[in-house]
């Protein structure tokens, strides 16, 4: 924090005064941020302990979530090739209606 000069007829305390009040406002605002981390860390913390239950439970299965990791994946890598011939298809398009635009 750096000192500001004091204005004529300021007393030393009056200024000391409005920098404690300075600081106390930016306590205030900073413990108002940490309780709203607090509160989605704990309600994040409460979704994470429902599903360690259900796994515990034998209801979710890690083994599926696995499975399906692996499917998604290849789907996306399926998905990805098609996407990327989908692209030179439309190149070599573009590339022949540019040519046929010359012969004009």
């Amino acid at each position: 924090m750096s000192r500001r000069e004091a204005s004529p007829g300021e007393t030393p305390e009056r200024a000391a005064l409005e920098r404690l009040a300075a600081t106390v406002d930016q306590a205030v605002a900073q413990v108002g941020e940490l309780r709203n981390r607090a509160r989605t860390a704990e309600a994040r913390n409460g979704e994470l302990e429902a599903l360690l239950a259900r796994f515990d439970s034998g209801e979710e299965d890690p083994g599926a979530y696995v499975e399906r990791l692996k499917a998604l994946e290849k789907e996306n890598t399926d998905l990805r090739g098609r996407i990327e011939q989908g692209r030179d298809a439309a190149e070599r398009l573009l590339a022949r209606i540019r040519f046929l635009e010359e012969q004009r």
